[in-house]
């Protein structure tokens, strides 16, 4: 296993630049003040979208998978934090929905180093050979 030898770019990335206004529309519905019919669409906002764009921030996925994965992903950690915290009776959802805001808008910020596409290309054509 051989580690890159020159890290890539820390600059945020478009999807880090969506998980963070994710995290952000989730930190504004978060106090309950605003109404329903604009609260709504910055909830659908940060669920459907924020985790999925945090991820896509992190790892390499073509354009057509992540169409599919971004929203899939948003929607299961919800249900993984939803059951979890039923199950061990803190369910709260202001909480949740500040703690998942504040994740997803920290993981925006933050990436992983990254291989460069050619180098991916190079390590796995010598494993098929």
């Amino acid at each position: 296993m051989s580690f890159p030898t020159r890290i890539s770019s820390r600059r945020i990335t478009r999807w880090g630049m969506i998980a963070v206004a994710a995290g952000l529309a989730g930190l504004i519905a978060s106090p309950q003040v605003l109404p329903v019919f604009l609260q709504a669409p910055l909830v659908i906002f940060l669920v459907f979208v924020g985790p999925g764009a945090a991820v896509r921030n992190w790892i390499f996925l073509e354009a057509a998978l992540g169409a599919v994965l971004v929203p899939a992903i948003g929607i299961a950690t919800v249900i993984l934090l939803t059951t979890l915290l039923a199950a061990i009776d803190l369910w709260n959802p202001t909480a949740m929905l500040v703690g998942l805001s504040l994740a997803v808008g920290a993981a925006g910020l933050t990436r992983l180093p990254r291989r460069s596409r050619r180098s991916l290309v190079r390590r796995n054509a010598g494993v098929a050979s």
